[in-house]
Parts: structure tokens; C-alpha cells; sequence
């Protein structure tokens, strides 16, 4: 049963959610997901520039392409190897 107390959330034995939910490896999995959401929305975003370039509106498109690369960028950051070979999703995992 969860409670609130002073606008935290427990559970009966005092630990908060998130922390269980780290302990039990969850974090892994919401990178995978979380990442795999971030290039298909990267993926609709462009295909929605390349329509707006179309029609004319070309500083929107601009605008949104240069979205689309900042993403994506974030995904490479995120999962392109380090020199020691680990990731920093990698490096999430190995803190818990």
C-alpha cells in the first residue's frame, strides 16, 4: 500500500517506488524503450519537415530538422561506446 507523507510517496516499509523499481534492473529496459521512442519520434519529425519543406514553409522545416539532429545526437551520446568500451546506458546499469 502506498502513502503520501509530506508529498513523498512510500511504501509500508519506508522505501520510495524508484528505488525498488532500480533494484530490481528496471532501468535498463526504460533506456532500450525510452531511446527506441526517441529516434521513431525523430523518424516522424523529419518526415513532418520534409512535408512542411514541401509546402513552402521552409523555416519551420529548418527549424524542426535541426531538432531532429539535436535527438539524435542525444541517442549517440547515450549509446555510442567510450574509449573503455561501456556506454553511458551501459554505466546506469553498473551504478545500481
Amino acid at each position: 500500500m502506498w502513502s503520501m507523507r509530506n508529498g513523498y510517496s512510500r511504501n509500508r516499509n519506508g522505501q520510495a517506488p524508484l528505488a525498488k523499481c532500480g533494484q530490481l534492473g528496471y532501468n535498463r529496459q526504460m533506456i532500450d524503450y525510452v531511446m527506441s521512442a526517441v529516434i521513431l519520434a525523430a523518424l516522424a519529425l523529419l518526415a513532418g519537415a520534409v512535408v512542411l519543406f514541401r509546402r513552402g514553409n521552409r523555416k519551420r522545416a529548418l527549424l524542426i530538422g535541426a531538432l531532429v539532429l539535436v535527438m539524435l545526437g542525444n541517442v549517440v551520446i547515450w549509446l555510442l561506446p567510450t574509449a573503455s568500451g561501456d556506454t553511458l546506458a551501459g554505466s546506469v546499469e553498473a551504478a545500481e
